[in-house]
């Protein structure tokens, strides 16, 4: 089996069988709504979060729109 590189091809473009092979769905080990943060949360309870949930990651989203703006890791 052969590397599949982004540059090569796009992979929303691809019907090959081959490229469609190489692709892994990763669905099964995501977590549906990881525990999130604001931009704007204290420091205290962020790092209340960290410690009650034993996390490794805590997403940083925007108050605004949702969006993320960073990651926080230990």
């Amino acid at each position: 089996m052969k590397d599949f590189k982004l540059s090569d091809k796009d992979i929303h473009k691809c019907t090959s069988v081959e490229v469609k092979d190489m692709l892994i769905d990763l669905r099964p080990y995501m977590i549906e709504q990881p525990p999130v943060c604001l931009k704007l949360d204290f420091l205290p309870s962020i790092v209340n979060k960290f410690r009650d949930l034993h996390l490794r990651h805590l997403i940083v989203s925007s108050s605004d729109n949702g969006t993320v703006d960073g990651i926080i890791t230990r």
